[in-house]
């Protein structure tokens, strides 16, 4: 029986699992710290439930419009049409996806891998549990550690170029965030605040979570504070600091190492969004293992990712290198064809060759 080890719990390392177990393939989970909560905005599309068969738990909050903010205040409202965003909290939303794999067969080990080292065809991959050093002996090893893998160091492999961004979850009444019938994310553009990124102000169940980003993690403090000035935010959180990855890992794969989610620096440019393309880098990953070809699962990303990550690329260069561009992208979202095409590309996952097309009809000018 071939054996597995995915490193990282979190949505990719836990689909992978699932997929693993699921086809009789010996699966070992290793996460350094099965308590720790990733800070992250959570928005999560309501097909990618559907089309993970993920559980949908009563923390979660249900969104059916988006706001864009120009950097002098154009506000445009986007309905959601037939779809919807689900604000999740993560570790509850993480642990519902490890308990699946648990489910499935996989073996779950709250442990930290040390060194990775190839042994013929397998690997010998040394974890630290308990204060115990063990081998775990496999034929593959799925790298879903995140932008400070283990693995990646372990390898000897450089990290990737990150972006930093600071989160504040604050409690605030429903004036705040809206009542039921018209609760939105807010994504606020702006150099003051926002510098070739955007602010958010995300929804959740008994809280907000508002951020920012910037090249500059010492400026984040600052960026923030302006955020909260302009949104008229008085309350304080809790701040936390995360990075997320700006650019794709040359490759993939890497004998039998595959690497899937941040570790891969698989975050879509522009909008940011990670949590559906690792849960599918992992899903793709964990068939490309099943399949016995490994190396599969680098041609099924391009063939179906790559084309969309280089246009959204060029879009965030040019409509996100200064104010007068964002307000531009703003502006062109008043326009229900291009909402629509949007919305097809970003929450509906049209994978389709006209659906993209046509979004990249509306921009052909920008992209030169």
């Amino acid at each position: 029986m071939r054996t597995v080890v995915v490193a990282g719990g979190g949505p990719s390392g836990s689909i992978a699992a699932k997929n693993l177990a699921s086809s009789g393939i010996n699966v070992y989970l290793v996460e350094k710290d099965f308590k720790r909560i990733k800070p992250c905005g959570g928005g999560i599309p309501s097909r990618a439930f559907e089309e993970f068969n993920l559980p949908v738990s009563a923390t979660y909050r249900e969104v059916k419009t988006i706001s864009v903010i120009s950097p002098k205040g154009l506000r445009v409202d986007i309905p959601l049409e037939g779809s919807s965003l689900l604000m999740v909290e993560r570790g509850v939303f993480d642990r519902n996806l490890r308990d699946m794999a648990e489910k499935a067969g996989a073996h779950l080990i709250e442990a930290e891998i040390t060194s990775v080292e190839e042994k013929g065809r397998s690997l010998n991959i040394t974890i630290i549990e308990d204060g115990k050093e063990k081998t775990l002996k496999a034929d593959f090893l799925i790298a879903a550690d995140g932008v400070n893998s283990r693995v990646v160091s372990a390898l000897n492999l450089a990290h990737l170029p990150c972006l930093y961004t600071m989160m504040e979850e604050i409690e605030v009444s429903s004036l705040t965030i809206g009542t039921a019938s018209n609760i939105c994310c807010e994504f606020w553009f702006g150099s003051s605040h926002a510098p070739g990124l955007y602010s958010w102000v995300f929804p959740k169940k008994e809280h907000i979570s508002i951020g920012t980003g910037s090249t500059d993690g010492q400026a984040l403090k600052g960026l923030i504070e302006n955020f909260k000035r302009r949104r008229e935010l008085n309350e304080t959180g809790n701040g936390k600091v995360y990075r997320i990855p700006l650019k794709r890992r040359e490759s993939l794969v890497y004998g039998n190492v595959l690497f899937v989610g941040d570790a891969a620096g698989l975050v879509m440019p522009l909008s940011y969004e990670g949590i559906y393309y690792a849960m599918k880098s992992g899903q793709m990953a964990a068939e490309a293992i099943i399949a016995g070809r490994p190396i599969m699962y680098e041609k099924t990303w391009k063939r179906k990712y790559a084309k969309r990550f280089y246009l959204m690329q060029r879009l965030k260069e040019h409509f996100l290198k200064n104010d007068e561009n964002a307000e531009h992208l703003v502006e062109l979202h008043r326009r229900k064809d291009i909402q629509k095409a949007s919305m097809r590309l970003w929450l509906g996952k049209d994978l389709g060759t006209s659906g993209l097309l046509s979004y990249i009809g509306f921009f052909r000018r920008f992209l030169h």
